[in-house]
């Protein structure tokens, strides 16, 4: 069954769209930066801060490995210039970025 995003909170300020699979929360993405492809220009921290930081040789890296599934992590993905993140679905080992078969 695919991801879905849907809208959790009260009103438009808080509310973070999530991903679920149907009525249940989809299970937490492992997240890693390939050190060697990054370039250091802070996109994805700047995408999702507090996911995503540079370290001391100005490389990124996630801020705790495993993450609850949300937007600004696939969205610092997609907008990494040098393609260097990628996320994995913790529970079933799929990869949810790059996309299987994207080729990257």
């Amino acid at each position: 069954m695919p991801l879905e995003r849907e809208l959790h909170g009260e009103g438009s300020k808080g509310a973070q769209r999530v991903w679920t699979k149907g009525k249940h929360m989809a299970d937490d993405w492992t997240v890693e930066v390939d050190t060697r492809r990054c370039i250091g220009s802070g996109v994805c921290a700047s995408t999702a801060p507090g996911r995503f930081t540079l370290n001391n040789t100005g490389r990124s890296q996630p801020t705790t490995p495993t993450v609850t599934p949300e937007d600004r992590v696939l969205d610092a993905a997609y907008t990494c210039p040098m393609e260097a993140i990628t996320i994995t679905n913790g529970g079933t080992g799929r990869s949810v970025f790059p996309e299987e078969g994207a080729g990257v």
